[in-house]
This record gives C-alpha cells, sequence and structure tokens, in this order.
C-alpha cells in the first residue's frame, strides 16, 4: 500500500503566519539602533574632532534624528499595540535629542558672541525644532492607544504621519547643510546619500516603494 498524504484542515491553511513577539519586536528595533547610535558617533568623530562643547551638537542631532527617530518611524510601519508605544517612546527620544543639540549650539554661540539663526542650516533646524516638539507634544496626548483623546481619528492620524515624516525630511536637509560646513565634498557626498537612503526606506510607505498606487499606502 502507498502512504495517504492527509490534507491539512482548510481553516488551518487559510491561518496567518504568526506575528513577531514583542520581544522579539523590541530586540530588532533596540538592534537597528545600535548600529545607527554607532554610525552617528562614527560620524561625529570624524567632522568633530577635537572633541569638545560643540562636537555634542552633531552627535546629539546624528543620534535623534539618524537613530532615533528613523527606528521610530520603521517600528510604527509594523502596526499593533507594541510598535505605536514604540514609536511614540523613540520619537520623544529623537525630541530631546533635537532639544539637547540645540541647547549646545545656542549656548557655543553666546559663547562666542555669535548671532542666532543667520544661515540656512539654522533655519531648517529650527522648523524641525518647532515641528518635533509640537508633533511629539500632540502625539502624546492624542493618539497614545490608551488615553489619547483622538486615536480613533484616522484624518489625526494622517496628519500627523505627514507632518512627521516632513520634519524628520527637513531634519536629513539640515543634516545636509550643516555637514557640508564642516567636512569635505566627499564626504558630503556619502552623507547626503545616506540621507537619500533613508528618505527612499524611511520616509516613503512601504507600498509607494512596491510601486503601487498612493491611495493604497494611506
Amino acid at each position: 500500500m502507498q502512504p495517504v498524504e492527509l490534507e491539512e484542515p482548510q481553516a488551518l491553511q487559510q491561518m496567518p503566519a504568526p506575528q513577531p513577539t514583542s520581544t522579539a519586536q523590541n530586540l530588532s528595533t533596540g538592534s537597528a539602533i545600535l548600529f545607527s547610535a554607532l554610525l552617528a558617533s562614527g560620524l561625529t568623530l570624524r567632522v568633530a574632532l577635537p572633541l569638545r562643547w560643540f562636537s555634542w551638537h552633531p552627535f546629539l542631532m546624528l543620534l535623534g534624528f539618524i537613530s532615533f527617530a528613523c527606528a521610530g518611524i520603521a517600528a510604527k510601519t509594523k502596526g499593533g499595540r507594541t510598535n505605536t508605544l514604540n514609536h511614540g517612546y523613540l520619537m520623544c527620544f529623537a525630541t530631546a535629542c533635537c532639544l539637547g543639540g540645540w541647547y549646545v549650539i545656542h549656548e557655543q554661540k553666546n559663547m562666542l558672541g555669535k548671532p542666532h539663526i543667520t544661515t540656512w542650516h539654522a533655519y531648517f533646524g529650527l522648523a524641525v525644532i518647532i515641528l518635533y516638539t509640537l508633533g511629539a507634544a500632540g502625539g502624546l496626548a492624542a493618539l497614545h492607544p490608551d488615553f489619547g483623546v483622538a486615536r480613533t481619528s484616522q484624518d489625526f492620524r494622517r496628519v500627523h504621519k505627514w507632518s512627521g515624516r516632513f520634519a524628520t525630511f527637513l531634519s536629513f536637509v539640515a543634516l545636509a547643510t550643516g555637514w557640508v560646513k564642516l567636512s569635505s565634498n566627499l564626504e558630503t557626498v556619502l552623507l547626503v546619500g545616506l540621507l537619500a537612503l533613508l528618505s527612499w526606506a524611511v520616509l516613503l510607505p512601504p507600498a509607494w516603494r512596491m510601486g503601487t498606487t498612493a491611495s493604497a499606502a494611506i
């Protein structure tokens, strides 16, 4: 007799693939943050030696926008309560780094007796600081999965999502315009290439990168 192959019940065949556990999600996010934090540290050492008070400015900005912000946006695209909370925490960390970097350069200008907000780099940076601060406060109060007052509003979610991504894109522009003053042309091109890659990989919705319609991505 030949063995008879038993077919799986249709209900089992249609069961969705198991979702990653909270621990696996946290480890994945943590690994991405660690890698990008090391990258931010390396970039800072490249342009801010010898280490001094000013060195904290590029380090905090790179850490905030390349490490925490990108990891936070990537976490939110995975969906679910755990990833939503991770998104909120990471974006708050990014905002804290942003404010810390602003404080460093503000004090640096005061120590040197230089005027504030006089370059495109400063204008972009100021816009990012305002947008990130408003986004963090609004997201926490309105979209927290437990107590957000507008957590069920799709319109508010859409505005929060796209304004946050716009602010992050502006942060990349601010990083590039600041970097060009500290480094060589070749290194600037490499950083701009990295930021362009991050813009494609993190800021564009997955459906857009796959070539589907914009309406499917919202």
